[in-house]
């Protein structure tokens, strides 16, 4: 959001110099090219700063205020399978809505939220740091059970569009996003078809075992 509209305004710059303020996308490559041939001899650069939106203020001394301006909005929901001899559990569907501001490239927003909602996935069910004497033990793809393809379910991604002012082109932002809710996701389907109450994350056989039949506890 912030990077962002520093790019946009910078763009703007650009567009500006070339002779009009709103020339956006092949437009402004066209005019840019055609300015580089009318003065050989001369270097074009833009400059632009982040300038903070009306009404957010943040205090970097004592931490107070809102430090952005907007935020991203998501909802999920995960459907999965446990078997109850092995105590293994799969996704085997995800849906998630996303209101990341406008969405400049559809494909590629959607790109990172599946690819996010897999490390999610990764997160809730495979994914266990081992520690010994402070180090990571299992800390090779060997030994660190990550999903496969094998493991990712149909996801479903549907975006709500709600332009933000102040961001570049009306977008807001993705970033982590789409790691934060997907695992919270998976736990609570789990809970939901077996019952349980899973407070450790990844929901291995060997802990969904003790949570259903009380091994260990």
């Amino acid at each position: 959001m912030v990077v962002g509209k520093i790019l946009d305004n910078a763009c703007t710059d650009l567009a500006t110099q070339v002779g009009d303020r709103a020339l956006r996308g092949t437009a402004l490559r066209d005019a840019i090219r055609e300015w580089h041939r009318s003065h050989p001899d001369e270097e074009l650069v833009a400059e632009a700063e982040y300038e903070r939106p009306p009404g957010v203020v943040w205090d970097d001394d004592n931490y107070r205020g809102a430090a952005c301006g907007a935020f991203a909005w998501a909802a999920y929901l995960a459907e999965v399978e446990v078997d109850l001899r092995t105590y293994s559990a799969r996704c085997t569907a995800f849906h998630s809505v996303q209101e990341i501001g406008h969405v400049i490239n559809e494909t590629l927003a959607r790109g990172q939220i599946q690819g996010g909602i897999v490390r999610g996935i990764g997160w809730a069910l495979f994914e266990e740091c081992r520690l010994r004497d402070g180090a990571m033990i299992n800390n090779q793809l060997t030994n660190y059970i990550i999903p496969t393809s094998a493991d990712v379910p149909p996801i479903d991604v549907v975006f709500l569009e709600n332009p933000y002012a102040d961001g570049a082109l009306g977008a807001k932002g993705i970033g982590e996003l789409p790691l934060d809710g997907p695992a919270p996701a998976v736990a609570n389907a789990v809970a939901d078809a077996l019952g349980v109450e899973p407070l450790d994350i990844p929901l291995t056989p060997e802990r969904l075992m003790q949570l259903v039949e009380g091994v260990g506890t």
